[in-house]
């Protein structure tokens, strides 16, 4: 079974994770990121209403927030809770009163991927976006336990606070 310690940003209003299976702290860039991971990959998820407000009128926030992940060198990918088709279509709650025309949409999303080289991961709904993002994350992980040549902690769900985090690295620490 595929375990994470998961740090979620004590901003995200909707969180895909809460209690045991993770625990929170302020994040400076996205929303999602692991124990192992953190300033090296974050994910920022956006529902569709809240990605539609963040390209049009928070798009210098978010511009914002881009720029503070380069300065960081963090790499972070953007996952959406719906399908691209369904975004620029703006079939979603609330999408039929939008302003914003639907090739208009499109525009931006291509602009802002190749402007500032942005990663949007589009999903059919909120639970695959959940379960992708986990996948990502151990994926990442992975890759920089591989390239650290690391032996991964495989800390079971149930038990992950920061508190047992910390005594684990203690003990690693005293180990060496």
């Amino acid at each position: 079974m595929k375990t994470l310690v998961l740090v979620v940003d004590t901003r995200e209003q909707k969180p895909f994770w809460t209690g045991s299976e993770c625990y929170k702290k302020p994040l400076i860039i996205g929303d999602y990121t692991t124990h192992e991971l953190e300033g090296r990959y974050h994910i920022e998820r956006k529902s569709p209403a809240d990605l539609y407000g963040t390209i049009t009128t928070g798009h210098r926030r978010f511009r914002d927030e881009i720029v503070r992940a380069w300065d960081n060198k963090v790499r972070f990918s953007v996952f959406v809770e719906c399908s691209r088709e369904d975004f620029v279509a703006k079939n979603f709650g609330g999408g039929s009163r939008l302003k914003v025309k639907p090739e208009q949409l499109d525009k931006i999303i291509v602009t802002m991927e190749k402007r500032y080289k942005l990663e949007f991961v589009w999903h059919k709904n909120r639970t695959h976006c959940k379960k992708a993002a986990y996948d990502r994350l151990f994926m990442e992980q992975m890759l920089l336990f591989k390239k650290k040549k690391i032996v991964p902690i495989r800390i079971p769900r149930s038990t992950i606070s920061s508190a047992r985090v910390k005594s684990v690295k203690e003990k690693l620490r005293k180990k060496k």
